[in-house]
């Protein structure tokens, strides 16, 4: 039931039926190819956490991290607050009473979630999940970190993708002769940096300089571990 108001899913199934409106799907395959998007590891979890989210049930959450699969999973006791999807991946927000922390958990990486009937958890009054993502390009948030103006130069063809797709809705796009200027108000969070990476022969940062050096100094390395190879 959680996803009968996917808006993605709903606009496929009326895609196919605006082009095959009887029903009749046999040999569309020769002209026309949709996108399959492959399960999402970890969305076994999302009834129950769903669950505990309307109901503000608090959870013991059995988690294991990416860089720590040689150790046991870690065991946390949380208030989950919402499930986020973010490139065919679902994460959890929770408030981390132990920390006081809202933090991001990868539903991927759950090994087991245990709703405490029993217990029941009052919500973060000033937590609002359109706010808190605001300045994020992704899934990631630098607790009360502050935005930073991005500045970058980039071909007129990678503009003209930036302009039917803006990587954030803070997306200022100035088109030149030669090249056009791009401005985001975000973070400069994980996602950002790839982004910039996978584009490095297209993008030139210009501002803040710390973004620009980070750039450099991962290209450099990729450079070398090819080099190397």
């Amino acid at each position: 039931p959680i996803f009968q108001q996917f808006d993605q899913a709903l606009g496929k199934i009326a895609d196919r039926l605006a082009v095959a409106p009887d029903l009749d799907t046999r040999g569309m395959n020769e002209f026309i190819q949709f996108e399959s998007t492959p399960h999402a590891a970890g969305s076994e979890h999302l009834a129950p956490l769903l669950q505990a989210i309307r109901s503000r049930r608090v959870v013991d959450l059995g988690y294991q991290k990416f860089t720590s699969t040689d150790e046991p999973p870690s065991t946390y006791t949380l208030h989950p607050h919402l499930l986020k999807e973010y490139r065919n991946r679902w994460y959890l927000l929770a408030w981390d009473p132990a920390n006081s922390q809202m933090k991001t958990y990868g539903c991927d990486r759950i090994v087991t979630v245990d709703v405490l009937e029993a217990q029941k958890f009052q919500p973060q009054s000033d937590f609002d999940a359109d706010l808190y993502f605001q300045h994020a390009m992704g899934i990631t948030v630098i607790g009360d970190g502050k935005p930073e103006k991005v500045v970058f130069h980039c071909d007129l063809r990678l503009a003209k993708y930036l302009r039917s797709q803006p990587l954030h809705q803070s997306q200022r796009l100035v088109e030149h002769e030669d090249h056009a200027v791009a401005s985001l108000t975000v973070m400069p969070t994980f996602e950002l940096l790839q982004w910039l990476q996978a584009h490095a022969n297209e993008v030139t940062v210009m501002k803040p300089n710390h973004v620009k050096q980070a750039v450099i100094k991962n290209v450099q390395a990729a450079l070398a571990r090819q080099q190397n190879a």
